[in-house]
Order: C-alpha cells, then sequence, then structure tokens
C-alpha cells in the first residue's frame, strides 16, 4: 500500500536528501526507521533533493509497505527511530499511481537571511548573515527579474540530472519582517543550487558589485561564474510541494492531518 509522508528536517548535519555512502541523509534514516518499523526493507522516494545544510519544512515522499499501517501509528512509530533533527509530520494513504516526485506541480522555496550587526547563533542555524551594506529597495526590483520562463543555465551548479536548463519561476519576492528578511520563491521545479544562485546574485546586485541591468544578459547564454555566488546552504529551506487539488485535498500536506 503506497503512503506519503510530509517530512520536515533541519539539515544543518546532514548530507542532504539523497543517500550516500559515506555521509548522514535524511533519506538513509528515514529508510532505516521504517524498515524497522514494518519489518522488510522499505525504499523511500522524496519529491526531489535538498543539498547538504538545506532545511526542509515540508519534504513529500512516497513509500510502498508490504503491510498497511494506521497512518498515526506510521507516524509517531517512525518518529521513536529519527534523529532529533527529522520529523515525519504527517501521512496519508495514496493511489497507488501517487509519485512524490512526478505528480508534484510545484515547489516553494524560503531563503532566509538576518539583517542584524551580529547573528545570534540560534537564529544562524536557519539564517545567513545579510551584508550591512545591502540596498533592500534595489535588491526588491531584481527579483522581478527572475519571473516568467527562463533558461536558468547561469544559476545552475554543477552536478545536476537535468536535461535542459529551462525552467518557469511563478513567484519572486523579498519579504521583510523587523531583522528578518525572506525571499520566496516559487516554480514548477528548480534546478541543482539554483534559488541559493538566485540569493546570491540578489546580494552581489544589492551591494553595487552586479548592475540591475546586467542581470537580463545571464539568461542569454549566461554561465555560471557570471552570475552571484552561491548563498550559504543554512539560509534555504523547502517550504512546500504543491500536488493536483485532488490529492491536495486527501490531507497529507497541510498541518494537522487527519490520523486514519
Amino acid at each position: 500500500m503506497r503512503h506519503a509522508l510530509r517530512i520536515s528536517y533541519r539539515g544543518t548535519d546532514l548530507a542532504g536528501w539523497q543517500r550516500q555512502d559515506n555521509a548522514p541523509t535524511v533519506q538513509e534514516h528515514v529508510e532505516r526507521a521504517l524498515t524497522r518499523l514494518a519489518g522488510s526493507t522499505v525504499s523511500v522516494v522524496g519529491s526531489g533533493r535538498t543539498d547538504a545544510g538545506v532545511h526542509a519544512r515540508a519534504q513529500v515522499a512516497h513509500v510502498d509497505l508490504e503491510s498497511p499501517l494506521p497512518c498515526k501509528a506510521l507516524v509517531l512509530g517512525t518518529n521513536t527511530l529519527l534523529p532529533d533533527t527529522i520529523r515525519v509530520l504527517s501521512a496519508a494513504r495514496m493511489p497507488g499511481d501517487f509519485h512524490a516526485r512526478f505528480s508534484a506541480v510545484g515547489k516553494r522555496y524560503v531563503y532566509r537571511w538576518s539583517t542584524e550587526p551580529v547573528v545570534s547563533p540560534l537564529e544562524a542555524l536557519l539564517r545567513a548573515a545579510l551584508d550591512a551594506r545591502a540596498d533592500l529597495d534595489l535588491m526588491a526590483e531584481a527579483t522581478r527579474v527572475f519571473v516568467g520562463r527562463r533558461d536558468f543555465a547561469a544559476f545552475a551548479n554543477a552536478g545536476g540530472a537535468h536535461t535542459t536548463s529551462v525552467r518557469e519561476v511563478t513567484r519572486c519576492e523579498l519579504v521583510r519582517d523587523g531583522s528578518h528578511l525572506e525571499l520566496i520563491v516559487e516554480g514548477e521545479g528548480f534546478l541543482k543550487g539554483m534559488v541559493r544562485s538566485i540569493a546570491g546574485t540578489l546580494v552581489e546586485v544589492s551591494v553595487g558589485r552586479m548592475a540591475l541591468d546586467d542581470l537580463a544578459e545571464l539568461f542569454e547564454g549566461g554561465e555560471r561564474s557570471q552570475a552571484g555566488p552561491t548563498a550559504p546552504a543554512r539560509g534555504l529551506c523547502l517550504e512546500r510541494v504543491f500536488y493536483p487539488p485532488e490529492l491536495e485535498a486527501l490531507d497529507v500536506f497541510p498541518v494537522g492531518a487527519a490520523w486514519s
């Protein structure tokens, strides 16, 4: 029986989502916990990879279990076997053709900065420090350039498995709340390191190291070296994975999902 899981994790000490031979990952921890709980080998398929150090508020994965478990038992039982940095927040039984990755229609990432002159070590787990010289109005203006269907090759880090670098970004905006600054980016899908590259490029524009007018040229055959640096992983969080309405209605995705 196929289940969808909504998983949250703090990626600080993890090597990302994808299982690796020589480093702890989210997939490895979740598969190990589910295998112990189910009593048989379990494979977990995520909606996509997150890099080392990147967090998730609501990663989605699916798993096939030979013997069905009540969703409440699946969530609570798995969490007793996971490290404190990873939690399954909810679970739901899904149609057999549901796929955490291929059924998804979009994602929301949030990159977080602190504008404090000295960032608390607690804040620093989830936020990057923003250069004090940053012009936030200019930074906000620059976000508009990224909205639309574009060739994001200049914002893709090496190592991705994409066949095309064209992606559609439907939302890219800054939200400020006191000393907290958030970059919200939504789109159909993202290249490896793309959101962190966008964040790093916005900082370059905000401090005057890159002209706003030069941004448009990056979508015309620009190279990765021409865009800004990749922003630190600790500031990035996968906030939500979007699915068609008929799947969203199954309640695995919002907080407070029903136990069934």
